[in-house]
């Protein structure tokens, strides 16, 4: 939902609007505490991160692989 939250944020033409289960007050949530501007200064793979610390279970696994640019 964060991710069709943030396309529809951003003008993404293939989201006309909002996923039904983004209540307002969560609307708000993440429209007062997501910052584009860190994501900006500070590049970095965080979706892969999450992945190969989800799936990698602390060892190498070849199907993910960590970037830090």
């Amino acid at each position: 939902m964060f991710v069709e939250w943030l396309l529809h944020g951003l003008g993404d033409p293939t989201v006309k609007e909002l996923a039904k289960g983004i209540e307002p007050k969560l609307n708000g949530a993440w429209y007062k505490t997501f910052n584009l501007g860190l994501f900006l200064k500070y590049p970095y793979d965080y979706l892969g991160q999450f992945a190969a610390d989800l799936y990698g279970s602390g060892r190498r696994n070849p199907t993910f692989h960590r970037i830090k640019w």
